[in-house]
């Protein structure tokens, strides 16, 4: 069996095989539909801190983290257990986006002991997307974006 992990991209959150966006655009009467293969809408709820991307296209409604994950600062670990791959998932991003993250990473791989080096190449994927970077579930809990809540909002509410 091969072994492959999504070393950047952005975060599957849910999936409907229904056309969630043009059920509800058909059903609140709104006539132009913006929605194509490549565009998204960004939604919030009230009390988190970050949104998520939705979108819809023949396969139905995908929701997605609205940030990239990155596994860039944990890339010796994953070398050293010998997976077979690493996906670099360039959706909603441009050719010349994914070229220069896919740079980033021949960087690291040759880097993995620089622990500094690491960090800078980990901090400098920020200049080529258009979306926060995390380390996600690579990191510690607070990673994770979509699930911090505004500051104002007290955990249990």
């Amino acid at each position: 069996m091969e072994v492959y992990v999504k070393g950047f991209g952005l975060g599957f959150v849910m999936h409907s095989r229904w056309p969630m966006l043009s059920n509800f655009l058909k059903h609140a009467d709104v006539k132009e539909n913006k929605f194509d293969n490549l565009s998204y809408w960004e939604i919030k709820e009230d009390l988190r801190k970050y949104p998520n991307i939705i979108y819809e296209d023949n396969s139905g409604t995908h929701m997605l983290t609205g940030y990239f994950l990155s596994c860039i600062k944990r890339l010796k670990e994953l070398y050293d257990s010998n997976i077979d791959g690493l996906i670099i998932d360039s959706l909603f991003m441009k050719d010349n986006q994914v070229i220069e993250i896919v740079k980033l990473f021949n960087q690291a791989l040759s880097n993995l002991n620089n622990e500094n080096e690491i960090i800078k190449l980990f901090d400098k994927q920020k200049d080529y997307v258009d979306h926060i970077v995390s380390e996600g579930f690579f990191g510690k809990m607070g990673d994770i974006l979509h699930t911090l809540k505004n500051d104002n909002e007290q955990e249990g509410e």
